[in-house]
């Protein structure tokens, strides 16, 4: 384990060690389904609905997987991050949405589009 930007939120090969409102929580990276942006915090969505709010916003997020390698974590929104590998289909409803597992419809923009099909592809 190694700690990262902060001494409360430590990040492993395959976990993340995330502080919550009711303590700290040990999350497998593998859980995760997508990250929705809440101001200042970030709601991690995972597998079976699951939910956590982190007092975190989503950059750390999206530095933390990248720095992990987590190849199969894109940004498709300002305010999502999306697991590739839980996408189960894209619909056109009020512009483009991925459909995850948990059954959510998460906006891709369309200045990400082009960049989440290719990693989409990839992944």
């Amino acid at each position: 384990m190694y700690p990262f930007f902060s001494t409360t939120m430590l990040v492993c090969t395959r976990q993340l060690i995330l502080p919550t409102s009711d303590g700290r929580h040990v999350l497998p990276i593998a859980s995760i389904v997508h990250i929705v942006a809440e101001g200042s915090y970030s709601r991690l969505i995972c597998d079976e609905g699951i939910r956590h709010l982190v007092c975190r916003n989503l950059g750390v997020f999206e530095t933390a997987l990248a720095r992990l390698q987590a190849a199969h974590f894109y940004r498709c929104h300002d305010s999502h991050i999306v697991d590739l590998l839980k996408v189960v289909k894209l619909v056109r409803q009020n512009g483009l949405r991925a459909v995850m597992t948990t059954g959510a419809h998460v906006p891709i923009s369309r200045r990400r589009t082009k960049g989440f099909f290719a990693a989409l592809k990839a992944a």
